[in-house]
């Protein structure tokens, strides 16, 4: 059974109808092999119009985009990802090579700008071939999506607004949705933002755990080296001098585990950058080491105070 119902009569009636659209990319999209000699590939075939590479921000570093006499000739041409390259290539120039889908033969005619792993998708492992020769090769007229370009001033919650109303006029409520950029950004901002806080207040709670174990330890070195703190008192150290040195020695226990951490997470971050696009800036681990040396002050300022109050006469009498 049929369920979705777009065709490019609706792309099209967009684009005409609907004021400040200024241009419609349709989107139809199968996954279906590819073949090249003895080479195959499974891979995300997508039929659309010549306006993809500006649409989706997909320049080629080989070759050319299809043009609009290619579409609407329905040529055989097609733009391929580097995997899709990779797969049935290897080292060889894919640029004027035939490739097979279903027995019919595609010509190569760009390779696409990488652009990695997204979402848990290769976004590299794709074919793109003009609407008209993909409608004809799947026997399918019906599109999956459509984009639309909206003029620099227009009111997006107004094309939207009025893409709806052309829209229902063909089809049911329940039979379409309409989504601008705004409403899709501000859905990842909330979905990020709850992230952010779940990840704050695990690390806020980490950071608590961290900071009581330092001062623990402090607390117990303060206890064994009690005889060292009155001797110390007794040949002339002040308070003070006593306060900043158990201070500096947290600060330093607590930078040595923000080493460590600092160092797990780039090394994580390098290993995820082979599947992710992940990047760790010199502000965040100076942040890092930051919060390590204030997690060390805060919590050893108890250990020290303690430290610094021993009465050296009780202190040296300390078994």
């Amino acid at each position: 059974m049929q369920y979705n119902k777009l065709t490019l009569k609706e792309s099209d009636l967009v684009e005409k109808k609907v004021a400040n659209v200024t241009s419609a990319l349709p989107i139809a999209t199968a996954n279906t092999t590819v073949a090249y000699r003895r080479e195959e590939t499974s891979t995300f075939i997508i039929g659309t119009n010549e306006h993809y590479e500006e649409f989706r921000n997909s320049p080629v570093t080989s070759g050319r985009w299809f043009t609009s006499s290619d579409v609407a000739a329905s040529r055989k041409v097609a733009v391929a990802g580097t995997t899709v390259i990779k797969n049935l290539f290897s080292d060889q120039n894919p640029i004027g090579q035939k490739v097979s889908i279903s027995g019919k033969k595609y010509e190569i005619i760009g390779v696409l700008t990488s652009k990695g792993g997204g979402f848990g998708n290769d976004q590299d492992d794709q074919l793109i071939v003009p609407i008209t020769a993909f409608q004809k090769q799947f026997d399918n007229d019906k599109l999956s999506y459509f984009y639309v370009k909206v003029a620099d001033n227009a009111s997006l919650k107004k094309v939207t607004a009025d893409i709806k109303t052309v829209m229902s006029k063909k089809f049911k409520a329940d039979e379409f949705s309409v989504v601008n950029s705004e409403e899709i950004l501000s859905t990842f901002q909330t979905i990020l933002g709850t992230i952010t806080a779940a990840l704050g207040g695990i690390a806020a709670i980490s950071l608590l755990v961290g900071g009581i174990g330092i001062m623990n330890i402090m607390l117990v070195s303060v206890t064994e080296r009690t005889r060292e703190i009155g001797l110390r008192k007794a040949v002339g150290a002040t308070p003070k001098a006593i306060l900043i040195q158990f201070l500096i020695e947290s600060v330093i226990l607590s930078l040595v585990g923000g080493i460590i951490g600092t160092s797990l997470g780039v090394g994580i971050g390098l290993i995820l950058n082979n599947f992710l696009p992940v990047h760790t800036p010199i502000w965040a681990v100076l942040i890092a080491f930051g919060v390590s040396a204030l997690v060390g002050v805060v919590f050893g300022v108890v250990p020290a105070r303690k430290a610094s109050r021993l009465s050296p006469i009780e202190a040296l009498r300390y078994e």
